[in-house]
């Protein structure tokens, strides 16, 4: 992964091989709950450019704010949503497979701050079906909670003529998969959002990364009338008790760490459910950072 300095923005280069070869679906697939799969492509050893930023102008050229290459099994779908469904039908649908699933967000943004339709479309997919309207747009980079080597791109948007399209990209790594830190904007979308936002630990140590540490201040640190609950999650421990006890030792770790990079202690408190509740997230040790008061 090379990785150069321009602008201040870090761009990872890329070239995504245009060796796809794209196919066209006659008949209707089962998808989404049977919507209709547009265009197909996969390669076995390819190399994909991974958007974890807002798309740009710098010079003429649509450049990502930041970007990773990645290289291993790519498997691209276009999909078209039927005509009478709402869009909001859509996104839910779509949502409940990724968002609220296996995956964890590692950038999103919608609408307007996403830039245009129009670069997303024609030079970020090379799908011309894609070019909507702006304020329709959604892109979410995710990574699988289970499987740190599956990587999606999503990217979701309704056309003027009221159709709506979803391109699904879906990389899996080949060798050790990049470690990809979340962005403060990153962790302010999910609070704006969904009213919390989701931090695994890390490993056989259980720690959590510094880089995740640093943005989660970061974000905290730009809304100083936000207050969270920290609510630990453990599944690891030999009974119930010990999973309680283990979920608080998370949460107050994830605390004291947030308090030595400036987040008063008044902003945070903590709570335990132990493996009582697996929710989307699954059977994964972790720390959810709930929402409590926001301005």
């Amino acid at each position: 992964m090379r990785i150069f300095q321009s602008n201040k923005s870090i761009f990872l280069t890329i070239a995504l091989n245009i060796g796809f070869i794209l196919s066209f679906s006659v008949s209707a697939q089962a998808v989404f709950d049977q919507q209709r799969t547009l265009y197909s492509a996969t390669q076995l050893d390819g190399e994909y450019r991974f958007t974890l930023g807002v798309l740009k102008k710098v010079n003429g050229e649509n450049r990502a704010e930041r970007e990773v290459l990645l290289s291993g099994h790519v498997e691209r779908r276009t999909v078209e949503f039927d005509r009478n469904m709402p869009v909001s039908e859509a996104w839910k649908m779509l949502r409940s497979r990724y968002l609220d699933g296996d995956y964890r967000e590692l950038f999103s943004c919608e609408g307007l701050r996403c830039g245009s339709s129009n670069a997303w479309a024609n030079d970020r997919f090379g799908v011309k079906q894609l070019y909507g309207l702006d304020q329709s747009q959604k892109y979410f980079a995710l990574v699988n909670r289970a499987n740190p080597s599956e990587f999606v791109a999503l990217y979701f948007v309704q056309r003027g003529n009221r159709r709506i399209y979803a391109q699904v990209d879906t990389i899996s790594v080949s060798g050790d998969a990049p470690s990809i830190p979340v962005s403060a904007s990153t962790i302010n979308s999910a609070f704006e959002r969904d009213g919390r936002f989701v931090l695994p630990l890390r490993g056989l140590n259980a720690s959590f990364p510094d880089e995740a540490l640093n943005a989660i201040a970061t974000a905290l640190k730009s809304r100083p009338f936000t207050q969270l609950t920290l609510v630990g999650h453990a599944y690891s421990g030999a009974s119930a008790e010990a999973n309680e006890a283990l979920g608080e030792t998370y949460a107050l770790t994830l605390k004291s760490a947030l308090e030595s990079r400036g987040i008063r202690n008044s902003r945070l408190e903590i709570k335990s459910v132990g493996d009582l509740a697996p929710g989307t997230s699954g059977m994964v040790d972790r720390v959810e950072l709930l929402v409590r008061t926001a301005q």
